[in-house]
């Protein structure tokens, strides 16, 4: 009767598992220690996004604009100045 390698690595496993359990870990440790040394590539806003958004921030990205896009509330009133209370409250 023919096995299947599988079957093979199964009954090895199972009747030497302290060996097997030992590869595992040492297999684990040398991928940690192998991705630490390979490091990371940090992906810009242009490649986290999708479609139009992805394009448009691709166009600022080529045309150097790398400062995240603000913005800016103007608050006026023509009959109390900044230092009032109710300005103040408005403000908060």
């Amino acid at each position: 009767m023919e096995r299947n390698i599988a079957e093979q690595a199964g009954r090895w496993s199972a009747s030497h598992w302290k060996t097997a359990t030992g590869g595992w870990l040492v297999l684990v440790v040398i991928a940690v220690v192998l991705g630490n040394v390979a490091g990371t590539v940090k992906l810009t806003g242009a490649e986290q996004t999708n479609g139009g958004n992805a394009r448009a921030a691709a166009l600022l990205d080529n045309a150097g604009f790398h400062q995240a896009a603000g913005e800016a509330v103007l608050v006026q009133s023509r009959a109390v100045v900044v230092r009032d209370p109710a300005f103040r409250r408005t403000l908060a």
